[in-house]
């Protein structure tokens, strides 16, 4: 259903583009922060569901996605504070739980409004702009801290001699990445695939500015924007 992939998209939105430094920061400190950041959420959530909103208990059920929301991240972080360290593990988790949640919400959904009339607005309607953005947002912002659990889990296996503790950089530091992804991913879902062979060039000002430090970096962001971008030709191609 298109709904699974609007409230997708805004979870994408809300969790990740626009939860900077500051907003995790005080998500991570204070528990208005929390609030503050299900509240970034929830304004995606209606935004991009502007034509269901008048119908009967859709606004419980944006309730039961925000409630859920700010639980899932407040027992995230007692749990990184109170048990383990942050890991690649528990952000897959935490994100499975996200999607998983949208997916009851749209299956009550079909159940309370099995032939929903909603306005046809074409932007709402067009499934395939919404999964490609979604897509888009994914590679560029969302496999930001992926690419970081990655890299400090591969680390964290090497011998002791060679272990090196990563930091997340700053919103500033990521913006390259920001744009490699940005740009490999439009011409994966966008070009004639003869033209993937060029995606490579993208990643090259990161290899000579950071020259065998950068490599993990590039071929991980390569690595997802290929794979979500054949993934995207082929789910708006079925």
């Amino acid at each position: 259903m298109n709904l699974f992939w609007l409230l997708s998209l805004a979870h994408l939105m809300g969790d990740f583009p626009f939860q900077t430094d500051k907003v995790f920061y005080y998500k991570r400190n204070f528990r208005w922060g929390g609030l503050f950041h299900v509240a970034i959420c929830t304004f995606f959530n209606i935004l991009l569901t502007l034509p269901f909103l008048k119908l009967r208990y859709f606004w419980l059920l944006l309730l039961i996605l925000s409630v859920s929301h700010f639980l899932y991240d407040e027992l995230k972080t007692w749990f990184t504070q109170k048990v383990m360290r942050d890991n690649i593990f528990l952000f897959l988790l935490d994100q499975t739980l996200h999607f998983f949640t949208i997916w009851v919400v749209v299956q009550l959904f079909s159940i309370l409004h099995p032939f929903p009339s909603v306005a046809k607005w074409s932007i709402y309607t067009n499934t395939s702009f919404i999964v490609r953005l979604s897509g888009f947002v994914f590679v560029t912002f969302a496999t930001a801290p992926i690419i970081f659990y990655l890299q400090n889990y591969f680390s964290y296996r090497r011998k002791q001699s060679e272990k090196r503790n990563f930091l997340f950089p700053k919103d500033r530091v990521r913006l390259l990445g920001y744009v490699e992804r940005a740009c490999a991913i439009i011409v994966f879902v966008r070009l004639n695939p003869y033209f993937w062979v060029l995606v490579p060039v993208i990643f090259v000002p990161r290899l000579i500015k950071q020259k065998s430090e950068g490599i993990i970096e590039a071929s991980l962001g390569l690595f997802f924007a290929a794979a979500t971008g054949i993934a995207i030709r082929y789910l708006v191609r079925v």
